[in-house]
């Protein structure tokens, strides 16, 4: 009966000590840093984006999507 009167108690404690022993775990853990070749000194990027322009009747839609929605861009 006296662990009902505490089951929050008891919970909280529960979750804080999986909750600390879940942040220790991963402290230990040094993650690889990310390296992208995507650009170097003598090496310059490009992208290449391609895309269609919106037609009339496709930038009507749009427009009355956004009136509905109340959003203004």
């Amino acid at each position: 009966m006296n662990v009902l009167k505490h089951m929050e108690a008891a919970f909280i404690v529960a979750l804080i000590a999986a909750g600390s022993v879940g942040f220790v775990a991963n402290a230990r853990t040094v993650p690889e840093p990310l390296v992208t070749d995507i650009a170097t000194p003598t090496k310059m990027a490009v992208v290449n984006v391609t895309a269609k322009r919106p037609s009339a009747a496709h930038k009507l839609v749009l427009r009355l999507a956004e009136r509905v929605s109340g959003s203004h861009a």
